[in-house]
Formats: structure tokens, sequence, C-alpha cells
């Protein structure tokens, strides 16, 4: 398993670049002392073997990842429409690799009026565009039918609260493929 995990983080040009370095050192060595003068191969041999290790260790150790952790970007700007029959609401979303053009997102909104937490789903939307600066923007499309959703979108304002509130996630419910 170690071994795989090795040579999976194995960068081409660093290994490369490690055999040169040695070749050459091993040239310099044979320019520094006079041809009559007998090296022992063992010790060639050892010193060799030991640059090796000392390669492999520190690869290992300079190339370990950190796991990688996504986090859902904050809301950055909600936009209202104008019109308020014929458009819909956009969300500005951080930046963000999560999202791609195109990309189906449920909209949630955290109730924390009885500080339990409860994410209440608003509907689902799409990235409709990722701007020049990289701030994916999100259209707000199928709103689940219910008063106290109703109620949440009335209220959504772009202030804080509405934006740290309001969390965007890139999966979407069951019941938007049919499912129960």
């Amino acid at each position: 398993m170690k071994v795989r995990y090795f040579l999976g983080n194995l960068n081409s040009t660093k290994v490369t670049g490690s055999i040169a370095i040695t070749f050459f050192l091993i040239q310099f060595l044979w320019w520094l002392f006079e041809p009559s003068h007998l090296i022992p191969i063992w010790s060639l041999m050892l010193a060799l073997i030991i640059m090796w290790i000392v390669w492999i260790v520190t690869y290992t150790v300079c190339s370990r990842d950190s796991a990688t952790n996504y986090t859902l970007p904050t809301v950055r700007k909600i936009h209202f429409p104008e019109d308020n029959k014929n458009s819909s609401i956009v969300f500005i979303a951080d930046k963000s690799d999560l999202y791609s053009m195109d990309s189906l997102v449920s909209i949630y909104y955290n109730d924390d009026a009885d500080n339990s937490g409860m994410e209440i789903l608003l509907g689902i939307g799409y990235v409709e565009t990722i701007t020049s600066i990289g701030y994916p923007q999100i259209v707000f499309v199928k709103v689940e039918e219910g008063e106290k959703v109703s109620k949440i979108i009335n209220s959504l304002r772009d202030d804080k609260k509405s934006r740290q509130n309001t969390i965007i996630k890139l999966s979407i419910p069951k019941i938007y493929l049919g499912e129960r």
C-alpha cells in the first residue's frame, strides 16, 4: 500500500532531475580523483545507495499532501429581479473549484430561529455563468412549495444575515429526480 502511495506521488520532472544530478555528482567525483587513485567499488555503491535513500525520504516528506477540505462558498450578493414576474433571484457566491457551468445546485436557508441549525430547502438552481473574476452566478429556478418557504423567500434581502444563512450545495434532493 505504501509503495502504491509512493509511486502515485512521483513527479517525473523531479525524478529525472535527481537522476541527472546524481550522475553529475558521480562524474564530478571521477574528475576530482586521479585515474590512478583506486576507489573501492563498494564505497561508490554505498554512496549511491545513501544518496537514493536520502532522496526518497526527502521527497516523501516534502510531497506529503495535506487533506483537501472543500467548504461550501458563502453567498456574496443576492440580486433580485426588477420585475418580479419574469426573472429569478440570482446569487453570486465566492470563488470555488466546486462549481462549473450549468451545474445543478440546491438552495437552503439555515433557519436559526429555534437554534437547531435546521436547513430548509428553498429550491434548486443552476450555475448560469462564472464571472471573469471567478464568482459563480447561480440562478434560482424551482421554488419549493409551502408557507414557510414562501415566507423565507419573501424575507430574503441583500443583507449580511440573508447572505450568511443562504447555503448553496452541489447536490439536488431525490424529490427532483422523481424519487421520494
